[in-house]
């Protein structure tokens, strides 16, 4: 479970945040689970302000299994 998103993680930073695409419309951000498409969607946000931190994202629902 925690492996898909890792994958999914790394294929969309690589393919997508790095070429400055719209996460929203790529197939595989899709197929996820709400809590992760939040979770990784806020990691990948481009503004720094908005940004999710390190600290936040340790405590993130869908991290913690809630």
């Amino acid at each position: 479970h925690h492996s898909k998103c890792l994958l999914s993680f790394r294929h969309l930073f690589c393919s997508n945040f790095l070429s400055g695409a719209d996460l929203s419309k790529e197939e595989s951000f899709l197929e996820l689970e709400p809590q992760e498409r939040d979770l990784l969607g806020s990691l990948l946000e481009r503004d720094v302000e908005s940004r999710l931190s390190a600290k936040n994202a340790l405590v993130h629902p869908w991290l913690i299994g809630e």
